[in-house]
């Protein structure tokens, strides 16, 4: 019902009341005679405050269901704006991360494609050594030796670590290329005969693999 619904209902009930009063008035209360004009007044100023009274407990009734289902809404809208930051936080907290690890990953490669230019150089020093012959033992063949060595540590310190491809290991295709079978009599099927070009990893991750001949048995 609304609030002019209750105005009428208490006009109503403030229209019996008289109509009943008057009676009792009319008559006094045994009958005998009519009630003082003072006393129905005053009477009447209480049965008007009283309806004043109604209609105002009934508004402030209204006023807090109202608050109510407003503090209700503002809880809603709280709870989903927690919901909202706490979704925010973890995707903030997982791009973070996602670009910390790109950081360190751009970190580690950066230099992954000069490395492979200096494999190059790596490879005519490994062959001349390999060709030296007798000047293997001499100043030619020690100073080419030094100067791989040297190499080797500055592709370590870089992160590049040289594939194992010794004679007798077991063939890898993850780190291993084969670019030739012949048979052998000493080393098994599968196993890898001898290196022709070294391979490397930067970072566990293969840069170059290393091209061996395997074993027929």
């Amino acid at each position: 019902p609304s609030f002019d619904d209750d105005d009428d209902d208490d006009d109503a009930i403030l229209a019996e009341d008289r109509s009943a009063d008057d009676e009792v008035w009319a008559a006094g209360d045994d009958g005998s005679g009519a009630i003082p004009v003072d006393l129905r007044q005053e009477m009447e100023t209480l049965r008007a405050q009283v309806v004043e009274l109604s209609r105002a407990l009934s508004l402030r009734d209204l006023e807090l269901r109202t608050a109510e289902e407003r503090v209700e809404g503002m809880e809603a809208q709280v709870v989903s704006a927690a919901r909202q930051m706490a979704a925010l936080s973890r995707e903030f907290d997982s791009s973070r991360r996602r670009a910390e690890r790109d950081k360190e990953e751009l970190r580690q490669f950066a230099g992954e494609k000069a490395l492979k230019e200096f494999l190059g150089v790596f490879d005519n020093l490994e062959r001349a050594l390999s060709h030296a012959g007798e000047e293997r033992e001499g100043p030619f063949g020690q100073g080419v030796g030094m100067t791989l060595g040297q190499f080797l540590t500055a592709l370590k310190r870089c992160g590049a670590e040289r594939v194992d491809a010794s004679p007798g290991t077991e063939f890898d295709p993850t780190f291993h290329e084969a670019v030739g079978q012949e048979f052998s009599d000493t080393i098994p099927s599968g196993r890898i005969l001898y290196e022709m070009a070294a391979g490397f990893t930067l970072h566990t991750r293969l840069l170059r693999a290393s091209m061996v001949s395997v074993s027929r048995g």
